[in-house]
């Protein structure tokens, strides 16, 4: 669940959501603050280089759940934003969106994490120009594996070595990139046209990849 509200941050009247830290549609239940504290981290310390800017931590008296209070993505996530305005946006937005993205990524890659669930429900857009990485769930440090042999995520972002079972690696958010990359180019979901089952998966897993939009420049595609 999200609230957005304005706020006064040194003198500078700002416009933030408050964002659960309960989040049952990504499996990912916080009880006490102890849990969250890596996930806090992570926001933390992207916040002060190249990220959505975090303001603090509240706690809702009531039901006793935490809650960030972030910067506000003023156009939503890139998803949404491609299904309502991918007809409006330039290719010189889209590369500054790419741009964007893998510096985040880097930033990410280079505090020792993994992002994990990568996809463009998880890209929020500031404005035209600015883009940001967030909800690091799933996100752990690069030499962290999960023991229970699962895998998480939406399965059309998903590497085929991750769907094999292997450890997840840097080059698992890099695969999951250049599939938003396809997205971008076209403005439909990656294989939006297939059912996300175990055939989906094993067709990921033999080499199916999907594909970009007509018209798409060389820059993308190499």
């Amino acid at each position: 669940m999200i609230y957005s509200s304005y706020v006064r941050c040194h003198n500078v009247l700002s416009y933030v959501f408050w964002r659960h830290l309960r989040y049952t549609s990504h499996v990912f239940i916080l009880d006490n603050i102890t849990q969250f504290r890596p996930k806090l981290k992570i926001h933390w310390n992207l916040s002060k280089k190249y990220g959505l800017k975090l303001y603090g931590l509240t706690k809702d008296p009531e039901t006793n759940e935490f809650m960030m209070i972030m910067q506000f993505a003023n156009k939503g996530n890139l998803r949404n934003d491609l299904s309502n305005n991918f007809n409006n946006i330039l290719w010189k937005i889209k590369i500054e969106m790419l741009c964007d993205m893998l510096f985040n990524l880097q930033e990410l890659h280079d505090l020792g994490y993994f992002h994990k669930d990568f996809h463009s429900g998880n890209v929020l857009r500031v404005t035209d120009e600015i883009s940001y990485i967030s909800d690091f769930g799933l996100s752990g440090p690069a030499n962290e594996q999960n023991l229970d042999n699962k895998v998480y995520g939406v399965l059309s972002y998903i590497a085929p070595e991750v769907l094999n079972g292997e450890p997840y690696t840097l080059s698992a958010d890099i695969y999951s990139f250049g599939v938003i990359m396809t997205e971008l180019s076209s403005g439909k979901p990656p294989f939006y046209n297939k059912k996300h089952d175990l055939s989906l998966a094993l067709a990921i897993c033999n080499g199916h990849r999907p594909e970009f939009g007509k018209g798409t420049p060389e820059f993308p595609r190499n």
